[in-house]
């Protein structure tokens, strides 16, 4: 591996680390909270924190990656 890829690879394990503590905090804050529960499917539940945090982390690549396409759940 090159020097600059190894640079490239520890920069995302920063960011994709940081973005997921981030998310991470944004669950907490519903922690405690009655939560509205939606089915996506059968035992597929989503909530309003799974939303919250799959935003932020879509936005976070977004900005960190904006040439590159994104899929999220």
């Amino acid at each position: 591996m090159s020097e600059r890829s190894t640079e490239t690879w520890e920069h995302e394990e920063r960011f994709a680390a940081a973005v997921a503590r981030e998310a991470g905090a944004i669950v907490l804050r519903w922690y405690g909270d009655e939560v509205h529960v939606e089915w996506k499917g059968r035992g597929d539940p989503v909530t309003e924190a799974d939303r919250d945090a799959n935003a932020h982390i879509v936005a976070a690549l977004g900005r960190e990656c904006p040439g590159d396409a994104g899929l999220a759940e």
